[in-house]
């Protein structure tokens, strides 16, 4: 059975290793978006400059109902 132990030797050491966390990381766009959409008022117009700043107020106004009557224009889309 050649690969037998190099393959548990893999699993222990992945086991024993510390990765990083990368899920502190999730929920920066939603974080950074909610941030940005709390302080408009209900009838603002935001200018935004690509698509990491757009999908996240796009996703809190849509999905969540989050500031519905901000206008977010992408700068890049409207020329």
């Amino acid at each position: 059975m050649p690969g037998t132990y190099e393959s548990i030797y893999i699993k222990l050491y992945n086991s024993s290793v510390d990765y990083p966390d990368y899920e502190t990381d999730r929920f920066k766009a939603y974080e950074l978006g909610k941030g940005r959409a709390e302080i408009l008022d209900d009838d603002a117009i935001i200018l935004t400059a690509g698509d990491n700043d757009t999908f996240p107020l796009w996703v809190l106004q849509d999905a969540l109902g989050l500031k519905p009557g901000v206008a977010v224009l992408n700068i890049p889309l409207l020329a």
